[in-house]
């Protein structure tokens, strides 16, 4: 559940929880803008919508990589640590030639 904080300064400022940012970035990149926390759109000084840049939309792909890596990780770790057989994968296995 995202937070709201009051700085020093008096302004609002929204935290995300990790869920949330992951949904934020998944959203900037499916629509090349960018959003802020509260979810309104970045406005250039002409009005125009932001555009995300190719360094933000690498950062982006990079954050919600690392989360399905990490995520995968723990669903493997938690089915061996209680018995379950892990799931089939695209892998090709291949017969041990010296059984």
């Amino acid at each position: 559940m995202a937070r709201d904080v009051v700085t020093k300064k008096g302004e609002v400022v929204r935290l995300l929880n990790p869920y949330e940012k992951s949904q934020k970035y998944a959203y900037e990149l499916k629509h090349q803008i960018l959003i802020t926390n509260f979810k309104e759109v970045k406005k250039n000084k002409d009005v125009s919508p932001k555009r995300i840049t190719d360094s933000q939309i690498a950062f982006r792909r990079g954050y919600l990589k690392a989360r399905s890596d990490n995520a995968k990780a723990y669903k493997y770790n938690n089915s061996k640590a209680v018995g379950a057989i892990p799931r089939k994968t695209n892998s090709v296995i291949m017969p041990n030639p010296f059984k």
